[in-house]
């Protein structure tokens, strides 16, 4: 008999959290188990990439519905904890019946296991108090105590949950220092990296590589965290130095466009950046590239990293917490530089650039570090996690 799964999404838009979802969707024996993917608010185009043997439901319930969204407002706020209490109580008691109405379908069925996937208030409510399952875990897509800053709401949901899955393999046993009373299960987990070769023939392949040049790529969702401004200031001080002959090329989309094409043409950079918006096709754009840079504040592990790093792609990133300092390693398998350090990171983009010896070194070195990514490695884990062996028993 198949075993049951459900995966829980906050949302379904062309982000990282989506792309490791659909890795792990295409990557479980669908002969062994049964799989429903509840997705609770956006949906973009990405939701085609979601295997056809997963049952999709679409159910409204943002973020705010959890009645614990507003737990921080206990230390953020004077009047915090009247505040708090208030819309405690109105989400309570006249929110979650209309939940409870929205999630019917879901209420109706039972799993072997349930999976807070976004790792957010929303998922991890419904998880918890909308869906039966043997077993109920989380993913933390960054540091543990990250969470438990950001929002009191997720140290009281976590010890809920039967096991914690964090894809770093930093030491997530430092909250356990200041917070001893935390009986959390962590696992350590990384993201399986997968990504389709493109279909592009040779000569496609070749168009592109003649449209945009020789180019520095960089690829991610278009919002503030990620600090795209660093890298087109870096660009820019190549190019008012003459330091380079590469263009830019940014795959992605988000709020952060309007303001970074300000910049590009306040700078008369349009003839040497491209933003091509988000991409069904990646790969064409890994396979084309000579250097991958990523200029984020933060990250929960980087998977457009490793996607590079597939394609034998030298990288560049920004030592944020805590992704890119898990993967590249003090220097080992790639270069980290300062966040929002733009100086530094167009002389560290110019070194790789000029120096031949140093480039292949770190080609070499990204295809040596991806297989420690493979699906078929990290999905023996995965299973192990969940309470299976490989052969799903």
């Amino acid at each position: 008999m198949k075993k049951r799964i459900c995966f829980v999404l906050d949302q379904f838009l062309y982000g990282g959290i989506e792309r490791v979802a659909i890795n792990y969707l295409q990557n479980i024996d669908m002969k062994k188990y049964c799989v429903d993917v509840v997705i609770l608010s956006n949906v973009e185009d990405m939701i085609q990439h979601i295997p056809k043997d997963c049952n999709i439901i679409k159910i409204n319930i943002p973020r705010n519905h959890n009645p614990l969204s507003r737990a921080s407002t206990m230390v953020r706020r004077p009047a915090g904890a009247i505040l708090y209490y208030g819309t405690y109580l109105l989400k309570k008691f006249f929110i979650s019946p209309v939940d409870l109405f929205k999630t019917r379908i879901l209420r109706n069925k039972e799993y072997d296991v349930a999976i807070a996937f976004s790792g957010h208030l929303n998922d991890c409510y419904v998880v918890l108090n909308c869906i039966k399952a043997n077993k109920k875990i989380v993913w933390a897509h960054g540091m543990i105590y990250q969470y438990l800053l950001m929002s009191p709401a997720f140290e009281k949901m976590y010890s809920k949950f039967d096991k914690i899955v964090s894809i770093n393999h930093l030491n997530q046993n430092d909250i356990f220092y200041c917070k001893p009373y935390l009986n959390y299960k962590i696992e350590n987990l990384y993201n399986p990296a997968m990504i389709e070769d493109t279909k592009l023939s040779e000569i496609e392949l070749n168009n592109l590589s003649q449209k945009y040049g020789d180019y520095i790529l960089s690829v991610a969702r278009l919002e503030t965290p990620k600090d795209f401004l660093t890298l087109v200031k870096a660009f820019k001080i190549l190019k008012d130095n003459n330091k380079t002959k590469c263009n830019l090329v940014i795959v992605g989309d988000g709020p952060d466009r309007s303001k970074i094409e300000t910049y590009i043409k306040q700078n008369n950079l349009e003839n040497n950046i491209f933003l091509v918006g988000s991409q069904d096709d990646v790969a064409k754009f890994y396979k084309t590239a000579k250097l991958f840079v990523l200029s984020t504040e933060s990250e929960g592990l980087g998977m457009v990293i490793i996607e590079a790093m597939n394609f034998g792609l030298p990288v560049i990133a920004t030592d944020a917490p805590y992704g890119p300092r898990d993967i590249i390693r003090n220097n080992e398998f790639g270069v980290l530089t300062p966040v929002g350090d733009e100086k530094l990171l167009a002389q560290e983009i110019n070194k790789l650039l000029e120096n031949e010896e140093l480039y292949n070194y770190y080609k070499n070195q990204s295809l040596k570090r991806y297989l420690d990514f493979i699906p078929e490695k990290i999905m023996e884990q995965f299973y192990e996690i969940i309470g299976e062996d490989q052969n799903g028993k």
